[in-house]
């Protein structure tokens, strides 16, 4: 490329949209209204989670949600400042937990593992439910054993995305 050159662009296309007010859509198809929402972000999966979070908590539209970010170390965590920010605004409707995977010094007192299900409880994620949705984005094995568990704990296809 040159300068003066152009370049055609498109994006970001997601298959998870969030309308506000609980409103999601999947691909083309409406989701029934929900109420609570987790949110289970890895490493950089946090930018379209956080977006979801930041719309409905700036919004004020009533919607629950509770995020889990889970990083490698602490100083792998993205987003923090924004994160906090969001926390403080909205303490009833918004929480945060965050999980390191391979954290070694002593300064830390948030989760450490990988994420799990008996993690999510810990958190008070809320149960599977038609006004619920589960929504994970990270890397590839993540996704999939969030997927698996949330299956074998009575999570539906509608109530999840993964």
């Amino acid at each position: 490329m040159h300068v003066g050159d152009s370049v055609m662009c498109e994006g970001p296309i997601g298959r998870l949209r969030y309308h506000g007010h609980g409103n999601f859509k999947l691909l083309k198809n409406e989701l029934k209204p929900k109420t609570k929402v987790g949110l289970i972000a890895g490493g950089s999966g946090i930018t379209p989670l956080l977006a979801i979070a930041q719309a409905s908590i700036l919004a004020e539209d009533g919607l629950e949600v509770t995020l889990l970010f889970s990083n490698k170390t602490k100083g792998d965590i993205l987003c923090q400042d924004q994160i906090a920010e969001l926390a403080e605004k909205n303490t009833t409707k918004f929480r945060v937990f965050h999980t390191l995977t391979r954290h070694s010094d002593g300064d830390w007192d948030g989760l450490t593992g990988h994420v799990s299900m008996e993690m999510l409880r810990q958190c008070g994620f809320p149960e599977p439910a038609d006004d619920v949705l589960i929504a994970s984005c990270g890397p590839p094995a993540m996704k999939t054993l969030v997927s698996d568990f949330l299956k074998e704990n009575g999570y539906e296809q509608d109530e999840m995305f993964v």
